[in-house]
């Protein structure tokens, strides 16, 4: 019984052929290369961010009065 068991799950039983060990370097290789491409696209110097342009106001006027209601005692 053990030799059988050995034999169905021994080190032999769990080698890759041939055919499987290429199809695993194709799809390897094609990996790699996935990832070399999608790295290239990141370190690619994108355009700089456009930076936001607040809206600034404009400085009062120089006879403005400081109540906006007109609610102050003038004199």
């Amino acid at each position: 019984m053990a030799l059988l068991k050995r034999r169905a799950f021994g080190k032999h039983s769990e080698q890759l052929n041939v055919l499987q060990t290429s199809l695993l370097d194709e799809v390897v290789n094609a990996d790699i290369a996935a990832i070399k491409t999608e790295l290239e696209e990141l370190a690619a110097p994108a355009t700089p961010p456009v930076p936001k342009q607040y809206h600034r106001h404009q400085p009062l006027p120089d006879d403005h009065e400081s109540d906006p209601e007109g609610q102050a005692e003038r004199p």
